[in-house]
């Protein structure tokens, strides 16, 4: 289950429940995947931000909560148990990344609406 909220300026997808166990690595992998249907990206960049991903991210088992901070122009941070575990300081990684859910390009449009509508009542809440 994933939602969405703001924060200030950030925007942050949570990944409230995984339930099975992934390794950061396969967070990773799978990641890099799927934004490559959100945009293009050269072999390096995904080698770079496949490493970056699997070093930022904690393994996850089932029942873990991890929360990702979209930092638009900055990056992401992600954070587990209300503490950072780890940060990706790449603007366009983040935009990529966060993409997966928000992109028109996502592989879960319904998702995307869902997201959007809820981003849209969050930031109604902060005028």
């Amino acid at each position: 289950e994933i939602s969405a909220c703001l924060v200030g300026s950030e925007m942050c997808i949570r990944d409230r429940t995984y339930h099975r166990d992934f390794s950061a690595e396969a967070i990773a992998k799978r990641s890099i995947e799927e934004m490559r249907r959100v945009g293009s990206f050269t072999p390096q960049q995904a080698t770079r931000w496949q490493q970056a991903l699997a070093a930022a991210l904690p393994d996850v088992k089932a029942g873990d909560r991890l929360l990702g901070l979209y930092q638009p122009g900055a990056g992401a941070v992600f954070k587990m148990g209300g503490r950072v575990v780890g940060e990706v300081p790449d603007a366009e990684f983040s935009r990529l990344f966060f993409g997966i859910w928000l992109s028109p390009q996502t592989s879960e449009p319904g998702l995307r609406q869902e997201l959007i509508a809820a981003t849209r009542t969050a930031g109604q809440g902060q005028q």
